[in-house]
């Protein structure tokens, strides 16, 4: 790896004041790591994504897509990048802001291995919209619609869960 430098801080709703205005991931255990800054050109998210699973998981992230392409022949053609990883192999959801108050979450996808959004990871995402001042409506599409259902009230409310 080159000489980037990123942040393996987990970030909480104790100390959320720290990340407004960062892109990043959220863990499965619901905790936001900062890759950028929102307005920052240069796409660190892969770079994150790989040194992160280097250091924490002790695995080689271009090994463990190999070993997923191995166990699932329908999706040798598809070329996932390290974030893609990250997000479907471990479980982790990106959170990027796009335009407009509107910002790209990009959760698990099931078909890759049956992962899905948990109830951390919700909660620190709207967390997040809240605290950035983003629009609600851009978590609406990485939810089923039982969870958005469910918990509509809060989503419209602009309030945390």
């Amino acid at each position: 790896m080159d000489d980037k430098h990123i942040c393996m801080i987990p970030y909480s709703k104790t100390n959320l004041d720290q990340i407004k205005g960062y892109d990043g991931f959220v863990s499965p255990e619901g905790y936001f790591y900062k890759v950028c800054k929102r307005d920052a050109m240069e796409d660190v998210h892969d770079y994150f994504a790989e040194a992160y699973v280097y250091v924490k998981y002790d695995e080689d992230i271009n090994q463990v897509y190999e070993d997923f392409q191995t166990r699932k022949p329908d999706f040798k053609n598809i070329r996932l990048a390290p974030k893609d990883i990250l997000i479907n192999h471990y479980g982790w959801v990106n959170f990027e802001y796009y335009k407009n108050g509107m910002v790209e979450v990009t959760p698990p996808d099931p078909k890759y291995t049956n992962k899905k959004i948990n109830d951390k990871q919700f909660v620190m995402l709207v967390d997040l919209v809240n605290l950035n001042g983003d629009k609600m409506e851009s978590l609406h599409k990485v939810f089923d619609n039982e969870y958005i259902t469910k918990n509509n009230d809060q989503l419209n409310s602009g309030k945390s869960l």
